[in-house]
């Protein structure tokens, strides 16, 4: 990647980037496919839900004090394994972004503050 200074700016000079009218009905295509396949994905979750119910209707017996414990508690955990991914992931992006300044600064002299 190539990199140079202009005014108050760094400007990266191997790409550059353009919109054509089809970026903005491709947008529209995806988020309809989204759509539908969330859509889906809601009824799939229904359908498990009533499966559960059916197999195991014991989780129906429970009150709502203690089926709310338990969801709380299995949510927190699944939150926790996702805030550890999105942790990892953060912090993968500041090495590589703090690597590209570090090669900003070689190339250009430029010293960020």
């Amino acid at each position: 990647m190539k990199y140079k200074l202009k005014d108050k700016n760094i400007v990266k000079s191997d790409f550059e980037l353009e919109y054509e009218p089809a970026n903005f009905t491709d947008t529209i295509k995806d988020l309809e496919k989204k759509l539908t396949e969330i859509t889906a994905q809601q009824k799939i979750y229904i359908a498990k839900a009533d499966n559960v119910a059916r197999n195991h209707p014991y989780v129906l017996d429970v009150d709502n004090e203690k089926r709310n414990a338990i969801w709380l508690y299995q949510e927190n955990m699944v939150a926790t394994e996702q805030a550890e991914n999105i942790i990892k992931n953060l912090k993968e992006s500041i090495k590589n972004i703090k690597a590209e300044m570090a090669e900003i600064t070689k190339q250009t002299g430029y010293e960020f503050k």
